[in-house]
């Protein structure tokens, strides 16, 4: 992990200790990391991109996301392709 990627965490991680509601993904693996048929993996997928929309801590986490080169799950609301085309644009 690049040096970068790794305070991008380490800022993500402390903002989401030092608030009361904590991130709203935690603890919801299975919608964020889709595993299944391919119309599991995209409804998950949506409804997770859903549950980002409102979270303080989205651009924070797509930032960490894209500087890590994340290749797994969704990530301040982004899928790993949209975050490839991100990285590449």
């Amino acid at each position: 992990m690049s040096r970068r990627a790794e305070e991008l965490l380490k800022d993500l991680n402390f903002a989401i200790q030092n608030t009361d509601e904590g991130a709203p993904c935690e603890g919801r693996d299975l919608l964020f990391f889709p595993e299944g048929h391919e119309s599991i993996q995209r409804s998950a997928t949506l409804e997770a991109k859903m549950v980002c929309r409102s979270c303080p801590f989205r651009l924070a986490c797509g930032a960490y996301a894209i500087a890590a080169q994340e290749p797994y799950g969704i990530w301040g609301g982004t899928t790993p392709e949209e975050r490839r085309a991100i990285s590449r644009s």
